[in-house]
C-alpha cells in the first residue's frame, strides 16, 4: 500500500493544466498491467499464488473472472480500479484509456509469453 501511495504522489505532482501527461500514463499503464499479468499467471497451479487460483475457482463466475479468472477481465478490473483510487484529477477519456490500455497490453504480452516460450 506504501508503494501505490508513492506512486500516487508521484502522479499528482506530474500534472500539468489540470491533466495529466500522457507519457506518464501510458508509462503506469505498462506498470500496473504488467503486474496484473505476472499475478495472474502466479495463479497457475503449482505456481506461488496457486491457492489464490485456487480459492477464486469456487466462486460464481460473474466474481471469479474479474478476480482471476480471466486476464483480460482480471487487467481491466486492476486497471480500472487504480485509476479511480490513484489518478487525480479524473478525466473521463483518460480513464477508458488507461483501462483499454492494460487490456491491451496483456494480450501483448500473454502473446509473447506464449510464442517466445522454450
Amino acid at each position: 500500500m506504501i508503494i501505490l501511495r508513492l506512486i500516487s504522489k508521484q502522479i499528482l505532482l506530474s500534472v500539468s493544466g489540470g491533466r495529466m501527461c500522457m507519457m506518464l500514463l501510458v508509462n503506469l499503464c505498462f506498470k500496473i498491467s504488467l503486474i496484473a499479468f505476472i499475478f495472474w499467471h502466479l495463479t497457475d497451479p503449482e505456481m506461488i499464488f496457486a491457492w489464490y487460483g485456487k480459492l477464486i475457482s469456487r466462486l460464481p463466475n460473474w466474481l471469479y473472472y474479474p478476480l482471476g479468472g480471466c486476464l483480460k477481465c482480471f487487467t481491466g478490473q486492476v486497471c480500472f480500479w487504480y485509476f479511480i483510487f490513484f489518478i487525480h484529477p479524473y478525466n473521463l477519456i483518460d480513464h477508458l484509456f488507461f483501462t483499454s490500455s492494460g487490456i491491451f497490453l496483456s494480450l501483448i504480452y500473454e502473446w509473447l509469453w506464449t510464442h517466445l516460450e522454450t
